[in-house]
């Protein structure tokens, strides 16, 4: 028999490490969103109290920048869903936290400083300093040449990395990924099995009709002022249009190679097989992983995917992940 069950800490800013039992969980992150959100729900007491001061004022035990873990599944065999930090607390007939990721400790600052010629990863780290965040492995290292930052807001920092650099990035967890690539780790050797009718409550994979063919032109243009263009490489679909992307001339080819995979993916969505589905607490999933999707009775949509977003509910109707997976190939 399976029951659910949770392991959430806060730590207060006392240093005391407090265990809540909650109503309800609820937890989204995205690989085209930076800051991952939950949704704790608490009876009011005990953390609701009346201060000595004044009988008719109350102040809540837990505060705004409080650390955060949430792991939850079952029979006390629980996983890690969320980790970050108390962003606002709201009470009414239950206290409801809401809690942002690793994002809430860089998303305030403005940042001014340039650069004749920065890495990718030197600019992280730049970015990151001082708040326990970890980069990913997988950022390449990439020139990309002058950066100039006048007080920048971390979403126009991130914003002129995806406007110059076609980059994208997500957390898993404290760790920040940045590149061309939504799944960046092809290294991994074992695939969970998402199965239709199991472990996987509802939803459907969907083979969508061949829709119009867009292939990606990505523009460079250096500092002399000359234009190049990069076409597809090796055997081309005719395609029914083409989009141009401009980018900076500093990237290297494998750079170039993996951007260009993921925009023609993007760019040709319709075309590819999609699956949105619902599961529940196992197997634990996380950004970017790639998942085998086995449907028994119609196995013409079975495929790999990568987990683009997980949107999880936890609490008395019981447990469930909804995920949007994008094609990842057979």
């Amino acid at each position: 028999m399976f029951y659910l069950t949770s392991y959430i800490i806060i730590t207060l800013q006392d240093g005391r490490r407090l265990r809540v039992r909650p109503y309800s969980v609820k937890w989204k992150r995205s690989v085209e969103n930076l800051c991952d959100t939950c949704e704790i729900t608490l009876p009011l007491h005990p953390y609701l109290y009346t201060t000595k001061s004044n009988a008719s004022s109350r102040e809540c035990l837990i505060r705004v920048d409080d650390p955060v873990s949430v792991s939850l599944g079952y029979n006390d065999n629980n996983s890690v869903r969320f980790i970050g930090f108390v962003a606002a607390v709201n009470y009414s007939d239950r206290l409801v936290l809401q809690c942002e990721g690793y994002y809430h400790l860089i998303k305030r600052g403005n940042k001014d400083k340039s650069w004749k010629s920065v890495s990718l990863k030197k600019l992280l780290e730049y970015l990151t300093a001082g708040t326990g965040i970890t980069l990913s492995k997988s950022i390449p290292d990439e020139q990309l040449g002058m950066v100039t930052l006048q007080n920048a807001s971390m979403d126009k920092v991130f914003k002129m990395l995806n406007d110059n650099y076609q980059c994208v990035a997500y957390f898993k967890g404290k760790e920040l990924y940045c590149g061309p690539s939504y799944f960046p780790d092809r290294t991994a050797t074992q695939v969970k099995k998402l199965r239709i009718g199991w472990n996987v409550k509802s939803g459907e994979v969907k083979n969508q009709p061949l829709a119009e063919v867009v292939n990606i032109v990505l523009k460079t243009t250096d500092d002399k002022g000359k234009t190049t263009k990069t076409k597809p490489s090796g055997t081309v679909v005719k395609a029914d249009s083409k989009k141009e992307y401009k980018i900076k001339s500093t990237l290297s080819a494998n750079y170039r190679k993996e951007l260009m995979k993921r925009l023609h993916d993007e760019e040709n969505a319709k075309s590819l097989k999609q699956a949105d589905v619902t599961c529940f607490l196992e197997p634990q999933l996380e950004l970017g992983e790639v998942v085998e999707v086995i449907d028994q009775r119609y196995p013409e949509r079975n495929g790999r995917f990568f987990v683009a977003a997980i949107d999880g509910e936890f609490g008395e109707s019981g447990g469930s992940q909804k995920l949007t997976l994008k094609y990842y190939g057979d």
